[in-house]
C-alpha cells in the first residue's frame, strides 16, 4: 500500500519591496491629513505583505484621525497582541480610550459644571471700539449675540447699534422703541419693537445704509423675543402675560401660546433664552426662571431666583442670570432628569446689571443698563471638563543656523477658547526615549473661512448656492459622503455645517464630532429643526454656533486653533525603521488643560 504525501500550504511570498512602497504612500497621506487615501495605500500594503505589523498601528491612528474610535481601537489591539512590549501603543491605546470616554460624558444630557473666572474689563478694550465709548444708552433693551454679530437696542432712545464682526465699528440707526435685535446668522437681522412691529434688514455690504423691511406687526408688548428654529421665534408679552409663538413668514396671528400653571403670582415673562430643545424664561412676578420644553410646549420645571432680569446659555448648557439686584448667578441643569443641579452666584454687586449675551468662545457678558460697563465671565478648564484636542499633522524638517528642528502643524480644538488665546502653551516631546523640550507658536489663522454644509434635500435658494454643500438624510450619509469632501478640500476646510434635521444616531454625532476635533474644524449647526442638546454640545466643543439661516452666505470667523510646534532635533538621535520605535509623542501644557498626540516620524522620508 502507497502512502500520499499532502503537500503543506506555504504562506504567500511577501512582496515586500512593493509593500514598503506602498506603506510609504500611505504614511505621507497620513501626514497630510489624507486619511481614506492612507488608508487604501495601506490596505494594498497588507495585500503585498501579509506579515507588515506597522500596518495596524498607522491604521489605528489614521482611524481615529478620521473619528472612528471603534475601529482605530480594534486596529490598535491587533497590534499589541503582535508587539505587547511596545510602550508607545499601550499609551496611545489609553489616551483614545480616555478621549472616548471624556467625550461621551460631554455629550450627554446631564449637568456639566465648568469654572468661571468673573472680571470688570474696560468696554471699550473688550469689545474693540477703540478710544471712544461705541454707544450713548438712554434706556436699555436686550442685548444679543450670534457669533461676532453683536446688537444692543436702546429702548428708550429709539436707537439699534449693531455690527457684524468682531473689531468692526459699530453702526446705529433710528427705530421706534426697539425691545431686541435678533441676528439669524447669515448677515440678516429681525428687530422686535414694544409695540410689536418686525423689521427685517441685511448687512451684506460695508459700510452700506440699512434699509428696513417691516415684515408685519404681531399682538404683543415685546419684553424679549429669539429664534426657536429657522422658521419660528417666541415673544415674551409681560402684558399679556404669556408666550406667543410665530411662524417666521405670517405674522397675522400665533402659532400657540404658553404661561405657567399653577402659580402664585402673575406671570411676568421679562427674558428668554432658548438651548435646543429647551427655552429658559425669566419670570420676574413669581420670581422664577422656567425651563419649557420646546418638544411638547407643555411640560416645565422651575427654579426660585429673586427678580430675575435676563438669562442666557454658556455654549455647553450652564444657565446664567442676572437679577435686577445685580446678582449674576450660574445655574448647572440636568436634563435628562429635569431638574437643576447647583446655583451659585459669580457676582453679586454689578449694580445696574441688565441684559446678558454669550460669545462661542466660552465668554459669557453682563451690560449694565447704560451701556457703560460690563461683567466678563471666562469658562475656565475644570477636574470635570478639562477638555483639548491636540493633533499634529504635516512635519517638516528645517534648518536653523546648522541645527535641525521638526516643525509640526497642529491644531488644538477645545470649548475654552478665550482662555486657550490668553494663555501660552507650554511644549515637550517624548521621541527615542528622550525628553526634548519644545516651543509652540500661533501662525496666522486662514484669511477667510472654508465651509462645508450637510443638509436634507429642501427648496432652492434656501442653501446660498455659493456654499459647497451635500444633500443627506442621516448620519450614515454624511459619513458616505464626507470622505471623498475631506479628501478635496482638507487643506483649506474650516467649518462644517450640519442641519438639525439630519437623522444622527449616537455613534454618528460621535464620529462626527472626533473628526472635527481631531482636524480642528468648527462644527455649527443650521437650526432648520430643534437642535438636540447632544449636537449643541459636540458644537460647543469645537467652538461651533447656532445659525438659524443659510439664505446669505454667513460670516464665519475662521478658528484659532492653529499651533506651529518646534522640536529641536537632537544631532545623536535617528529614527528606526518602524512606526512603533519612531513614535514621537507630543505634550501640550495649558495652564489648566494638559493634552498630547502621537506621531511617527521618520526624517529621512521629510523635506528640508
Amino acid at each position: 500500500m502507497t502512502l500520499s504525501c499532502a503537500t503543506a500550504a506555504e504562506p504567500p511570498l511577501a512582496q515586500l519591496d512593493e509593500s514598503e512602497r506602498l506603506f510609504t504612500r500611505a504614511y505621507g497621506h497620513f501626514l497630510q491629513r489624507d486619511y481614506w487615501n492612507a488608508i487604501d495605500y495601506l490596505d494594498r500594503a497588507l495585500k503585498a505583505n501579509t506579515y507588515l505589523v506597522d500596518y495596524y498601528l498607522l491604521k489605528g491612528l489614521a482611524m481615529n484621525r478620521g473619528g472612528d474610535y471603534g475601529s482605530a481601537q480594534s486596529a490598535l489591539a491587533y497590534y499589541r497582541e503582535v508587539r505587547p512590549l511596545d510602550p508607545s501603543a499601550a499609551r496611545i491605546f489609553a489616551w483614545f480610550t480616555e478621549q472616548q470616554r471624556t467625550l461621551q460624558a460631554l455629550l450627554g444630557r446631564t449637568s456639566l459644571t465648568a469654572r468661571w473666572q468673573v472680571a470688570y474689563p474696560d468696554l471699550q478694550n473688550t469689545l474693540d471700539s477703540g478710544l471712544l465709548r461705541p454707544f450713548s444708552i438712554k434706556g436699555m433693551g436686550k442685548v444679543r449675540a450670534l457669533g461676532d454679530a453683536l446688537t444692543l437696542s436702546d429702548t428708550l432712545g429709539d436707537q439699534v447699534y449693531f455690527r457684524s464682526t468682531a473689531g468692526e465699528s459699530f453702526r446705529s440707526f433710528g427705530v421706534s422703541s426697539p425691545a431686541v435685535v435678533l441676528p439669524r446668522g447669515d448677515e440678516v437681522f429681525h428687530i422686535f419693537s414694544t409695540s410689536g412691529d418686525v423689521f427685517s434688514f441685511a448687512d451684506l455690504a460695508p459700510a452700506s445704509p440699512v434699509s428696513l423691511d417691516l415684515k408685519g406687526t404681531i399682538q404683543a408688548t415685546v419684553s424679549d423675543a429669539c429664534w426657536v428654529c429657522q422658521d419660528e421665534f417666541v415673544v415674551a408679552d409681560p402684558v399679556d402675560r404669556t408666550l406667543k409663538f410665530y411662524f417666521a413668514e405670517d405674522l397675522s396671528a400665533p402659532l400657540g401660546t404658553w404661561a405657567p400653571s399653577a402659580q402664585p403670582m402673575l406671570f411676568e415673562p421679562v427674558g428668554l433664552a432658548p438651548y435646543g430643545e429647551w427655552l429658559a424664561i425669566a419670570d420676574r412676578g413669581n420670581e422664577m426662571v422656567h425651563f419649557l420644553s420646546l418638544v411638547n410646549r407643555r411640560d416645565f420645571f422651575s427654579l426660585p431666583v429673586s427678580a430675575p432680569r435676563d438669562v442666557a446659555w454658556s455654549s455647553l448648557g450652564e444657565l446664567f442670570i442676572v437679577s435686577e439686584k445685580g446678582q449674576i448667578l450660574r445655574s448647572a441643569i440636568d436634563f435628562e432628569r429635569r431638574e437643576v443641579k447647583e446655583l451659585s452666584v459669580l457676582s453679586s454687586d454689578f449694580e445696574n446689571a441688565w441684559t446678558l449675551f454669550a460669545s462661542p468662545k466660552g465668554l459669557m457678558f453682563c451690560l449694565d443698563i447704560s451701556g457703560s460697563r460690563l461683567c466678563k465671565a471666562t469658562m475656565l478648564p475644570d477636574n470635570d471638563i478639562n477638555f483639548g484636542f491636540l493633533s499634529l499633522a504635516n512635519p517638516s524638517v528645517a534648518l536653523d543656523k546648522n541645527k535641525e528642528s521638526f516643525l509640526l502643524e497642529a491644531t488644538l480644538s477645545t470649548p475654552f477658547i478665550a482662555y486657550l488665546n490668553k494663555t501660552f502653551p507650554v511644549v515637550y516631546a517624548a521621541w527615542n526615549n528622550r525628553t526634548i523640550s519644545s516651543l509652540a507658536m500661533r501662525p496666522k489663522a486662514p484669511a477667510k473661512s472654508d465651509i462645508f454644509v450637510f443638509h436634507r434635500p429642501t427648496r432652492e435658494g434656501t442653501v446660498h448656492p455659493s456654499l459647497k454643500s451635500a444633500s443627506v438624510e442621516t448620519g450614515r450619509d454624511v459619513r458616505i459622503v464626507f470622505p471623498p469632501v475631506w479628501t478635496l478640500h482638507n487643506k483649506t476646510l474650516t467649518h462644517t455645517i450640519i442641519d438639525s434635521t439630519v437623522l444622527l444616531t449616537e455613534e454618528d454625532l460621535n464620529i462626527l464630532t472626533r473628526f472635527c476635533l481631531a482636524n480642528g474644524l468648527e462644527l455649527d449647526i443650521w437650526a432648520r429643526d430643534l437642535p438636540p442638546i447632544e449636537l449643541l454640545r459636540a458644537s460647543a466643543l469645537t467652538g461651533g454656533r447656532t445659525l438659524f439661516s443659510l439664505t446669505n452666505v454667513p460670516d464665519l470667523t475662521p478658528p484659532s486653533n492653529r499651533l506651529q510646534i518646534q522640536v529641536p532635533l537632537p544631532e545623536e538621535l535617528s529614527s528606526s525603521g518602524y512606526p512603533g520605535r519612531s513614535m514621537m509623542a507630543v505634550f501640550l501644557d495649558v495652564g489648566l488643560m494638559q493634552t498630547r498626540d502621537w506621531l511617527p516620524l521618520w526624517p529621512d522620508l521629510l523635506t528640508p
